[in-house]
C-alpha cells in the first residue's frame, strides 16, 4: 500500500491516483 502526507500533516493509505487522502 502506498502512503501520502495530507494536508494534515499525518500518513494515510492513498486510496485516490491525485494523492489526496481524507482524515476520517
Amino acid at each position: 500500500m502506498s502512503f501520502v502526507w495530507n494536508e494534515y500533516g499525518c500518513p494515510l493509505p492513498a486510496m485516490h491516483r491525485n494523492g489526496k487522502s481524507f482524515a476520517p
